[in-house]
């Protein structure tokens, strides 16, 4: 809710009229959670024309592939960041 408040405050701040405000908020948090949560993101290795996938419909994809009968869980994973060093 505060990151709510703040993005409504900087779309006020630039000027945008109160009914586009909601709008563009809603917009710039769909935007971040994508970037920011790993089962929202694009699926990187990805092969074909169609649009590419998320990390989530990936998961389910492969898990029917496989036949398992109850949906594939991420349990772990690695944050690499271009340009940072890995520690550890």
């Amino acid at each position: 809710e505060n990151q709510r408040n703040l993005l409504a405050e900087i779309a006020r701040s630039e000027g945008k009229p109160e009914k586009v405000v909601e709008k563009m908020v809603e917009g710039r948090l769909r935007k971040f959670f994508n970037e920011t949560c790993l089962l929202n993101q694009a699926y990187l290795i990805h092969e074909g024309d169609e649009a590419t996938p998320t990390v989530a419909k990936v998961l389910k994809q492969q898990g029917t592939k496989m036949g398992a009968d109850e949906p594939l869980e991420l349990t772990s994973f690695h944050c690499f960041r271009l340009g940072e060093k890995s520690t550890g």
